[in-house]
């Protein structure tokens, strides 16, 4: 039975972190580590999971500030299993996670799997790749397949090969980078189940503002060892990510920065410049909202 190391990295996320180490300790498959990587908390984070730690039930590491992709390269580093998991602190697995895993990365020649999972009010996490097989490939990642980094089971050897997790994305692709880079030579597996659950609230990465200079420094990193057609695939995939951001921006209000994002799309793939007209709408339809409210509170 081969060994699983789950590499939980946390910043200041004390309220959510004994939930998430009981959701491994508990799982059903027993050859496991969990490795906590506390990255410069200051709400008291290792008092909490004191009785872990005492009792040897996990490993604790404690270091400066450098973001969740060093936090977890550090947990990979100090970890020995074959297989390494990664779970986000404010988030959970449900039991059975590493034992579906591990069983169908043994009779897989597969550098990982992924699986699906659900928020907490119980949407799924990933749409549209059910019934193309339970296979993933290089061209999947680049058309827009997201793997989302606690859906992870990667075997150790295949992260030898394509390196750590490029800890200069801190805000935003790390996991794309990454799974790029795990994919561009070998498949991954893929199991429909959903497996673990993420916890939706306002301080997740993927709502802060800034973002979008990491998708366009992903894309020019990848593009030149990239054919045209795979470059193409990208731009799009990146294109959709970066209007989704100028959309957040519309409906808070941003409208310099939602016009911004739409420019950063549309030199991505030219068809987002016709969505000017909608993300005005959105802003005006906000701002009426807004005078309205003001309007009733007098």
């Amino acid at each position: 039975m081969k060994k699983i190391s789950v590499i939980i990295a946390t910043y200041n996320y004390g309220r959510f972190i004994v939930e998430a180490v009981d959701s491994v300790l508990n799982q059903t498959y027993p050859n496991k580590e969990v490795v906590v990587v506390d990255d410069g908390s200051t709400d008291g984070t290792r008092n909490i999971l004191k009785d872990y730690i005492e009792a040897r039930r996990i490993t604790y590491i404690y270091q400066k500030n450098s973001g969740p992709g060093a936090a977890r390269n550090t947990g990979i580093m100090a970890s020995d299993g074959e297989y390494i998991c990664f779970l986000d602190a404010d988030d959970r697995y449900l039991p059975d996670k590493l034992e579906k895993q591990a069983a169908l990365l043994e009779d897989e020649t597969a550098a990982g799997c992924f699986c699906n999972g659900r928020t907490f009010e119980g949407r799924p996490m990933l749409r549209g790749f059910e019934g193309r097989g339970t296979d993933c490939y290089f061209e999947d990642v680049l058309s827009g397949l997201n793997i989302f980094t606690p859906s992870l089971m990667v075997r150790r050897s295949a992260i030898d090969e394509a390196g750590l997790i490029d800890d200069g994305f801190r805000l935003s692709c790390e996991d794309l980078d990454f799974a790029l880079r795990l994919t561009r030579n070998r498949k991954f597996a893929y199991i429909s189940d959903q497996l673990y659950e993420r916890r939706m609230h306002g301080g997740n990465l993927s709502g802060q503002p800034g973002r979008v200079q990491y998708f366009l420094k992903l894309y020019d990193k990848h593009s030149p060892s990239l054919s045209e057609e795979q470059a193409a695939k990208l731009r799009k995939t990146l294109s959709s990510h970066i209007f989704s951001e100028s959309r957040r921006d519309m409906a808070a209000g941003a409208f310099v920065s939602g016009i911004k994002d739409l420019s950063d799309a549309a030199r991505m793939d030219g068809s987002k410049a016709f969505k000017l007209p909608s993300l005005v709408i959105r802003y005006l339809r906000f701002s009426l909202k807004r005078l309205m409210k003001r309007g009733a509170a007098k």
